[in-house]
Formats: structure tokens, C-alpha cells, sequence
């Protein structure tokens, strides 16, 4: 057997993995319930349909030109850059929420939140700049 696809070969080999340890140690802990055994079929039918497509040669090879694609490169780029947009203003908007209610409320539990969220707002205006300065030298 021959892989021709790594990436899809690792997911789909992981999803298999995955589904199947899951109703067993749902057993083990004793709490399972309908939704595990649809959620542990679904990674199974996923991981296999991968795997399978991983060993194809050519189901790899669509997968492969799909994947280099320009349009569909063009539509992963904006994805990235609108949901990196709205994360970057929900947890602006969250860590303001949290500054008020700690201070109406005088929980300080609600200012560290804040702060936490001000720190991952750091870290996603750091990751801007750098990635904006590292594309702006390279192109």
C-alpha cells in the first residue's frame, strides 16, 4: 500500500483512531449516550473516506490540484483574514465587557478575564505586524 497524500493519510488515520478509542472508553467511564455513538460513527466514515482517498492515486491527485487551486487559495487567504478579524474585535469587545462588569460588580475575577483577553489581543496585533512586515519584504 502506497500513500500518495501524507496530510489526508495523518488525518484520516487520526479520525479513525479517534472514533474507535471513543466508544470504548465511553464504556470504561460509564457515561455514554447516543450522541457518542453518532459522533464516533461520523469520524470513522470521515477517517476512512480520507484514508482511503490518502492510498488512490487518483483521488490523490485531484485532492492535490483542488488544494493548489488559485481561486480556492484566494478563498482560504480571505477566510483566514476575516475570521483573524473577528476574533481580533470580539475579544476586544469581550475584554471591554469584562472591565465593566468587574467594575460595576467589584469581582475581580472579571478584570483578570480582561486582562487575559488584552493579552491575546497583544499577541494578534503582534502576529499582524509581523506577518505584515515578513509578506511586505518577501513580495
Amino acid at each position: 500500500m502506497k500513500v500518495y497524500n501524507r496530510k489526508n493519510f495523518v488525518h484520516g488515520l487520526f479520525m479513525v483512531l479517534l472514533g474507535s478509542a471513543l466508544i470504548p472508553l465511553g464504556l470504561l467511564r460509564g457515561d455514554l449516550d447516543w450522541r457518542d455513538y453518532i459522533l464516533s460513527g461520523g469520524l470513522l466514515l470521515m477517517g476512512g473516506g480520507l484514508f482511503i482517498r490518502s492510498v488512490s492515486k487518483k483521488l490523490s491527485k485531484d485532492d492535490l490540484l483542488e488544494e493548489r487551486d488559485e481561486r480556492n487559495c484566494l478563498v482560504l487567504l480571505k477566510n483566514r483574514s476575516c475570521a483573524f478579524q473577528v476574533v481580533e474585535y470580539g475579544c476586544l469587545v469581550l475584554e471591554t465587557v469584562f472591565f465593566v462588569v468587574g467594575k460595576i460588580t467589584g469581582e475581580m475575577l472579571f478584570v483578570h478575564m480582561g486582562c487575559g483577553l488584552a493579552v491575546a489581543i497583544g499577541l494578534c496585533l503582534f502576529a499582524d505586524v509581523a506577518t505584515f512586515m515578513y509578506y511586505d519584504s518577501k513580495l
